[in-house]
């Protein structure tokens, strides 16, 4: 319930969040999985502004359909597998500037993931929400390069980097094919494209996460606020962590306040009791 109250008062019904929301999403849920294969997603960052939520994260960037274009050639098949030695690429050097800071190193990951910076693994998303790691998500999903007819491409062209899941098979559902591309920009925006799904992406509730379509999107960088809640859960005030940290008492709170939002959890006993949990 804190969550939906936390989202009300942001984002009030009938504000400008929601009428955009409504402008973007405005085919029925039917023809949703024809729209995302005819069109591309743009997102263009507004680096200069503070974030103070994904939330709000969300509605500064700016939401776009365009005429559906993929991105040919493919490039140079990644070798990737389903996670056992290659489940993501080496570091493709290519400087991508995310939410203020730039990244060096482009990592491509088997599950329709890109990673900045450094690899993240499938299962840090199932128990550590990224583990701070900046992250693009074309479509986040459990895929299985291995027994898929297709492979995953990446192809450097000046100032772009086109990334290519072609024809990749869910794992748990080998029923189906997924084609899509991710083209990262050197000055920070990025295009989704989605030329090949399902009619239906089926959705099963108490199923494996991995089973069903995860998500689309990005995550920041949020491993100061990981590092913020170990020290809490060691027993640190807010008072020891801002001075370790060289921040103030209020931005310790504010990244407190974020887990708490973000893992919709109530108070800060919870927030220790899911870090000891997940990191013990």
């Amino acid at each position: 319930m804190i969550f939906v109250r936390r989202l009300l008062s942001m984002l009030p019904p009938g504000g400008p969040f929601w009428r955009r929301l409504l402008t973007v999403c405005r085919y029925p849920p039917t023809r949703v999985e024809r729209a995302l294969c005819n069109f591309t997603l743009i997102f263009l960052f507004v680096a200069s502004l503070s974030v103070l939520n994904l939330l709000r994260t969300f509605y500064m960037l700016s939401v776009s359909l365009t005429p559906f274009h993929f991105e040919k050639p493919l490039g140079r098949d990644l070798q990737l597998d389903d996670g056992g030695r290659r489940g993501c690429s080496e570091g493709l050097g290519f400087t991508f500037p995310f939410y203020g800071q730039d990244y060096h190193e482009i990592y491509v990951c088997n599950d329709g993931m890109i990673a900045l910076g450094q690899v993240v693994r499938y299962r840090e998303f199932q128990y550590h929400y990224g583990a701070g790691v900046p992250v693009l998500m074309p479509l986040l999903l459990d895929l299985d390069p291995t027994a898929s007819p297709g492979a995953i491409f990446a192809r450097q062209e000046g100032d772009r980097l086109i990334v290519t899941w072609e024809r990749q098979r869910v794992f748990r559902r080998p029923e189906l094919e997924l084609t899509f591309q991710a083209v990262l920009y050197s000055d920070g925006h990025f295009d989704f494209i989605y030329a090949a799904l399902p009619e239906t992406i089926p959705f099963h509730p108490n199923d494996d996460p991995g089973a069903s379509l995860w998500a689309i999107g990005v995550l920041p960088d949020t491993s100061q606020q990981w590092d913020i809640l170990r020290q809490v859960a060691e027993g640190c005030t807010y008072k020891e962590i801002a001075a370790r940290m060289y921040i103030t008492e209020q931005t310790v709170k504010y990244h407190m306040d974020q887990i708490l939002t973000r893992l919709q959890l109530e108070n800060r006993a919870q927030e220790i009791a899911y870090y000891q949990q997940t990191r013990g």
